[in-house]
């Protein structure tokens, strides 16, 4: 009796001071097999806006509230590497919703605003002072006040992005956190009142933002701050620092979970649920699957014709480097360059880089930029020594050129190599506006398409102008009758 009297009272202390539990040193949820979760608080001794953006159910949202509460307490753990305050804060953290503050981070953080519950999340309950209720809110709090380890008390805003940006004008914080993806006013918002709490000219006390969300929206002006390009940068700089959670990542979701999960989501969700990267939705204009339009890397013949196609403009460029086999018909990726806010000079050093002089490259002859049609492809011809074509422009011709590029990658006469990564970050997000055009027509998300432009003209057009290159392109009877010892280099004969 006594035994089952200690296990209860333990159970119950269990669920009051889960912050303590959380990324134990060992057992089935130890931390080191958590290695993602943890890079993301030690990335905060360096960064200042740290994003975790994930798939579902990786633990964002219960990362984000331990993180809170120990910044709210001034209570961190052996292995915290990264930012400490020594002093308490203000902080605050956004939802999307009411719903998601109630159900989803504001449960996280404090498990609900009725003592039965209260206490329940990541703040233990005897350092919660006060839960000010939201009269008619349903049932959630507006803000919480924290005992901090050195005396004094920290508090902790809730706001719901419903309210707008306005909800924080004015005010200064120490902490800023976002579950899910805010507008990008609500966040820049956060950046201004998180600027000005530091003193210290080494920034070493500046404020700090943290996100976690899963990007659903796209390629939305949020998720490129941290997402150059649509993929996780290799190096960091500057201010912002992303790590990416996937379902790999996590020991807590089991295999069939997954696969039940996964059973029940549309394609282009997986991208985005189960490896919390950016996708377009159900109006992608290539909803085709990775898996499918790609191949290992190989080398490629000498003898196989290798063209380009290319995207200028002064904002963002891209060529995609292509080669076919003329056995089966199949065009290959191989090698891709994009370069941003890039002249002439520097677009022309770069592609060379690959081109050479020999190799032919197709581009679209109107640009917005330049008085005439042809003006900016002579431009790069004459004085840059490109060996670039005009692509036809027909009226309509856009839309079957689309439904071609599709048509290729879906039947497996266009694939692209595994490790030429943007073109896929870019087609997972390549998509339709929500509304349509004048015309009744779908119109095309223009922003970031400069892969997806240069795709397009090198799969309707590059076919016609491909090229060997002219150091393997010989002539087998004429390098035979100059041969010396009378023999074929081909044929050995």
């Amino acid at each position: 009796m006594q035994a089952a009297l200690r296990l209860q009272k333990f159970k119950e202390l269990e669920k009051v001071n889960k912050f303590y539990l959380t990324f134990p040193a060992n057992g089935p949820y130890s931390r080191d097999k958590y290695k993602k979760h943890i890079a993301v608080i030690n990335a905060t001794a360096k960064y200042n806006q740290v994003c975790m953006i994930g798939g579902n159910r990786t633990g964002k949202t219960e990362l984000l509230a331990h993180m809170f509460s120990a910044h709210l307490t001034g209570d961190y753990p052996e292995y915290w590497e990264g930012k400490k305050f020594d002093c308490p804060i203000n902080a605050a953290i956004y939802a999307v919703n009411n719903r998601q503050l109630r159900e989803g981070v504001g449960k996280a953080l404090i498990g609900g605003v009725d003592e039965s519950v209260l206490g329940t999340g990541q703040i233990p309950k005897d350092r919660i002072i006060k839960v000010e209720r939201i009269q008619g809110s349903g049932g959630f709090a507006d803000y919480v006040t924290v005992r901090h380890s050195s005396g004094g008390v920290s508090k902790c805003m809730f706001y719901s992005a419903d309210a707008g940006r306005k909800s924080l004008q004015g005010a200064t914080f120490h902490l800023v956190g976002f579950d899910e993806e805010p507008p990008q006013d609500i966040y820049n918002e956060g950046i201004v009142r998180t600027a000005t709490i530091g003193v210290k000219e080494d920034g070493s006390d500046a404020g700090l933002i943290l996100l976690a969300f899963t990007p659903l929206n796209g390629l939305s002006e949020v998720a490129l701050k941290f997402l150059p390009e649509g993929y996780v940068p290799t190096i960091f700089n500057g201010m912002t620092y992303v790590v990416n959670i996937t379902w790999d990542d996590v020991p807590h979701i089991t295999e069939f979970a997954k696969k039940s999960m996964m059973s029940e989501m549309a394609p282009w969700e997986i991208r985005a649920r189960v490896y919390g990267l950016p996708v377009a939705g159900a109006g992608a204009v290539y909803p085709i699957a990775e898996k499918d339009v790609s191949c290992p890397r190989f080398r490629i013949p000498e003898d196989w014709p290798r063209v380009y196609g290319f995207d200028y403009s002064m904002r963002r460029s891209a060529a995609l480097f292509c080669a076919i086999d003329p056995d089966r018909d199949i065009m290959y990726a191989y090698d891709l360059y994009v370069g941003k806010e890039t002249d002439f000079l520097t677009s022309s050093h770069n592609i060379k880089r690959v081109a050479k002089d020999w190799m032919p490259g197709i581009a679209e002859s109107k640009n917005a930029n330049w008085e005439t049609k042809q003006k900016w492809i002579d431009v790069f011809k004459n004085e840059y020594g490109l060996n670039l074509y005009p692509a036809p422009q027909k009226a309509g011709q856009k839309d079957l050129e689309i439904s071609r590029c599709h048509s290729y990658m879906s039947s497996g006469k266009f694939k692209v190599f595994e490790d030429v990564r943007p073109f896929f970050a870019e087609m997972a997000v390549f998509h339709y506006e929500p509304d349509p055009g004048p015309d009744g027509k779908p119109v095309i998300h223009k922003h970031n398409d400069d892969i997806m432009d240069s795709f397009q003209y090198v799969c309707n057009h590059g076919w016609r102008i491909a090229k060997v290159d002219p150091a393997y392109d010989y002539d087998i009877d004429k390098v035979y009758v100059e041969n010396s010892n009378n023999r074929n280099p081909i044929t050995g004969y």
